[in-house]
């Protein structure tokens, strides 16, 4: 009897950890391509208001554009910060081989400081007035890995560009800097 029971919660765990997906988002969709995508959770104090051309997705398809596996992320969310993010509020990509996948997440009580203490081998970076931007390699992927400090924690952005092209990597990073410069003044 022991023994089943503790199959029957080996089993639970495993299904549970096997159904992560990253491929949902939060953020309200607006009427109109310029205005605010907006995410708003009970235990900020602040909405979040993001920014971005009118030729992203925000649902899924089964797509050839969005370049990760789901096991990809949680490798890469485990690599650097330990601690689990609090809620993941957003993905997108578009429907063109030449631009990103974004992710973001929410770290509650998580500081900048830590962050930086776990990106010591990083060379490539980018200080912001109100956090800080990592560039390096994972995996087949080039990654801009983006915190800045929110309500009481850090928002993080994780732009994954196409493997099989890396040439507008840099312009599409930085036109998300620019439509959201907000976040890091």
């Amino acid at each position: 009897m022991r023994y089943s029971k503790i199959i029957v919660i080996l089993v639970f765990s495993i299904l549970c950890t096997s159904c992560t997906t990253y491929f949902h988002n939060r953020v309200s969709i607006p009427k109109k391509w310029d205005d605010f995508y907006v995410y708003k959770n009970e235990k900020m104090t602040d909405t979040i208001k993001l920014k971005f051309p009118g030729d992203y997705k925000f649902k899924a398809d089964k797509n050839e554009y969005i370049y990760f596996k789901n096991r990809q992320i949680t490798k890469l969310l485990k690599q650097r910060i330990k601690q689990k993010p609090t809620e993941q509020f957003l993905f997108c990509y578009t429907n063109m081989p030449i631009y990103i996948n974004l992710l973001g997440f929410y770290y509650e009580d998580l500081i900048l400081s830590e962050v930086e203490k776990n990106y010591s081998g990083v060379s490539d970076f980018e200080k912001k007035n109100n956090g800080i931007v990592y560039y390096y390699n994972f995996e087949e992927f080039q990654v801009m890995d983006a915190y800045t400090k929110w309500d009481k924690g850090v928002l993080r952005f994780i732009s994954i560009d196409n493997p099989q092209r890396n040439n507008k990597y840099e312009l599409e990073t930085g036109m998300f800097f620019t439509y959201n410069a907000h976040l890091w003044e």
